[in-house]
Order: structure tokens, then C-alpha cells, then sequence
């Protein structure tokens, strides 16, 4: 059966990082590791890849994630994801302000950013299904810039073509981009931009556009018009429930992060269960998946069981129903 023909699909964004190899990046990162450690460091983040997702499977989740969790922020993602990867604010000419009429510095973005080396989607699972979570575009560029610089469209727009040429290259069915940052500043023309670059960006696959940690009720009367088949909401946070019920979208696939990725407490799964009940009359529930609200990346193991569990035993009740 194919993750698209299930009630109430079951996913997650990561999984629990390996500590010992995420310390080993972290001194990569910082230039305290020897570049020739790396490749052996390579093969052991594919065993532990390849060991997670079958675990994800064991434990009854239909759509395993196959990102890796071990990078040391999303800076260090963005080096550890980056080929030669150089960006120069200044080293692109020069451009005219559209709103000031005024000449900027054009930032100059050059290399490529090679996923295919950083993230591995596990052997021997082709005909399988299968997700992988990367950091998304808007996200990565405001670790570089903030929103409101005047270079940063230019930026924005520069890191689209690396991106689409990453994302060819990894042969999954499911590739979802967290964009957790736009929430912070979830104004019309922060809209607008992740709009404007995901309606470049395309593969053979399904398109998940992922936003959790804060408020969705800005974003919510938009949802149907951006450029993805899979919506990943966070309906844990606050009042972003009642937000979905208000104005859920009617021609995309919806995932409901409806479990808490980061506190240590039990969930209330007879809330999560009822809730979704009350989603699944908005949305077809062959188009619902349920999940946890954000990464699981930073929390370990037992952690991570512990909510996958909790998903399979509320999509199987709510087969049931």
C-alpha cells in the first residue's frame, strides 16, 4: 500500500541524532577535525541513516525520515550541506534598489550545494517510501541576512538554482523543506518570497513545505495558493488548531504536527485523536497525515520512539473510528 492511499499517514520531521558522530561534525565544522576523517565519518552517518529509518519502520511509522540530524545549528548546516559554496555581498556588481532607486552591491553566490553528499536516503530502500528534511530556503538565507536587508531578495534569489540542483539529486519520493522561520516574521512579503522561489524549485517527488514554532494564523488564508502538495503545520502550538479548522486548505495534502517534539511530558492523545477527527471532516483523511509538530533531531532515542509510538497508536484508532 502506498503511503498516499493510507488513512491518517504517520511521519516525522528527522530523527534522534547520534551524539558521538554530531561532536565529530561539530569539530569538522570548526576546524578542529582533519578533512581526511571525513569520509570515513561519511560512511559511518550512512550506517546510522540506514539504522534509523528501518527502526522508524519497526516501529509502524509508513513514511520514514531519512534526514540527518546531526548538524551542530543550521549554520553549520549550511556549511556542512555547502560544496565550495561561497557567498560575497559585494562581489556582484552592482543593482538598483527597486524601492529606493537606489545602487546596492550585488551579492554574488558561487559553488553548489551538494546534498547528495551530506544527506543520505539509506540503502537498499528503493520501491520504498520515504522522506527526507532539509533545511528550507527562506530558513537558510536569514541565517546569513536578516528579512528586512536590502540584499536579501538578491541573496534569496541566488541560493534558488544551488537548491534545485541539490534536490535533483536526491531520489525520494517525499522532500520536505522546514521553513520554521518564516513564523517569526510571517509578514505578506515574507509570504510572497516563499512563494516566489518555491515556484522554482521542482522534482520528481512530492513537495512538502514544512512551518512550526509559532503562529499560523497569518499564514493560514494562504495556504492553498503556495507552490507544494504537502502543507506540514504545527496544529500543537497555541491556538494553530483552531487557525486549520477555521480555514484548512481544500487541494492540498495536509500534515498535522499534532505532538510535542520537544518537552519531556507524555502527549494527550485522546486530545491529538479528537482533534484530527475534527480535521478529517475538513480534509479527506487519505490526504491527512499526522506527525510530530517540529524536529526530533535534538532529542534522543527514547524520545523519538516514544512519539512515533504515540503516532501509530492514534492513526490506528483512527482507522478504526
Amino acid at each position: 500500500m502506498k503511503a498516499s492511499d493510507r488513512l491518517f499517514t504517520t511521519t516525522v520531521t528527522g530523527f534522534a541524532q547520534n551524539r558521538t558522530l554530531r561532536k565529530q561534525q561539530e569539530r569538522l565544522y570548526m576546524g578542529q577535525e582533519q578533512k581526511e576523517s571525513s569520509e570515513a565519518m561519511e560512511i559511518e552517518l550512512r550506517k546510522y541513516t540506514d539504522e534509523s529509518v528501518r527502526l522508524q519502520r519497526a516501529l509502524g511509522l509508513d513514511v520514514p525520515d531519512a534526514a540527518r540530524s546531526d548538524y551542530p545549528d543550521e549554520i553549520g548546516a549550511f556549511a556542512l550541506l555547502s560544496d565550495g559554496l561561497k557567498i560575497d555581498l559585494t562581489a556582484g556588481g552592482m543593482s538598483r534598489h527597486t524601492v529606493t532607486n537606489t545602487y546596492i552591491s550585488k551579492p554574488s553566490v558561487s559553488g553548489q550545494v551538494r546534498f547528495a553528499r551530506k544527506i543520505f536516503t539509506g540503502t537498499g530502500e528503493n520501491g520504498k517510501t520515504l522522506k527526507v528534511s532539509i533545511p528550507g530556503i527562506y530558513t537558510l538565507a536569514t541565517r546569513v541576512l536578516k528579512p528586512d536587508s536590502e540584499h536579501f531578495d538578491l541573496l534569496l534569489d541566488s541560493l534558488v538554482t544551488p537548491y534545485i540542483t541539490a534536490v535533483a539529486s536526491l531520489k525520494v519520493p517525499f522532500i520536505q523543506f522546514n521553513e520554521y522561520e518564516l513564523l517569526k516574521e510571517p509578514t505578506d512579503g515574507n509570504i510572497e518570497r516563499i512563494k516566489r522561489i518555491y515556484r522554482r524549485v521542482s522534482f520528481v517527488g512530492k513537495k512538502i513545505l514544512a512551518f512550526y514554532f509559532g503562529d499560523i494564523g497569518p499564514i493560514v488564508d494562504h495556504l492553498d495558493d503556495l507552490p507544494a502538495d504537502i502543507i506540514h503545520l504545527d496544529v500543537f502550538y497555541d491556538k494553530n488548531g483552531a487557525h486549520l479548522l477555521r480555514n484548512a486548505p481544500k487541494r492540498k495534502e495536509v500534515v498535522a504536527g499534532l505532538l510535542d517534539s520537544v518537552q519531556y511530558r507524555a502527549d494527550d492523545e485522546a486530545l491529538a485523536i479528537r482533534f484530527a477527527g475534527q480535521l478529517a471532516e475538513k480534509v479527506d483523511p487519505a490526504k491527512l497525515w499526522i506527525s510530530t509538530n517540529g524536529d526530533l533531531a535534538y532529542r534522543g532515542r527514547s524520545f523519538a520512539e516514544s512519539k512515533i509510538a504515540a503516532l501509530v497508536r492514534i492513526a490506528n484508532t483512527l482507522r478504526s473510528q
